[in-house]
């Protein structure tokens, strides 16, 4: 059976659309330039850094992030000046991204969701780089090239 290549009909169903451009080619190497929202459909152990250094202010990032077993959860990235907001926005079970995988990652990545209700992700923010040293008690979770920070512990102690 011979692969349909629909995308190439992509131009003339979108043409009401003036704002959509399709591009061929590897989404996690393509730059486009700025973006507003970024959706992937195939799971990654990290986003590409071409993604976040490309969303606009309020700019948008929907991706599966998946581990070894291509489960995982929806990461929702916005960005907000110089950071980005995360959060988990449900549980996830999809096929891999080809070059968006790390074997590494992929295992930490099960070890750290091993327990949580599925799609339960306690993160609130996303930072690209690696942590710094004060930064320790804030990580959920590290991959290559970012980390995601954990919301903080609510406290049981009342104030006084």
């Amino acid at each position: 059976m011979k692969p349909t290549q629909s995308w190439r009909r992509s131009p003339e169903r979108i043409a009401s659309w003036p704002q959509v451009d399709v591009v061929s080619g590897d989404g996690r190497t393509v730059d486009v330039g700025e973006l507003d929202i970024v959706i992937v459909f195939a799971g990654s152990t990290h986003p590409s850094r071409l993604w976040l250094d490309r969303l606009a202010e309020g700019g948008r990032l929907l991706m599966p992030l998946t581990d070894e077993s291509w489960r995982g959860f929806l990461l929702h990235v916005v960005r907000r000046r110089n950071r980005f907001e995360a959060s988990s926005i449900g549980a996830v079970s999809i096929h891999p991204c080809i070059g968006g995988r790390d074997d590494e990652t992929a295992k930490r990545l099960h070890a750290a969701l091993e327990g949580l209700p599925p799609g339960k992700v306690p993160i609130r923010a996303l930072h690209v780089g690696d942590p710094k040293s004060d930064d320790a008690e804030k990580v959920w979770f590290q991959g290559a090239g970012f980390w995601l920070e954990r919301e903080p512990v609510e406290s049981n102690i009342a104030p006084k």
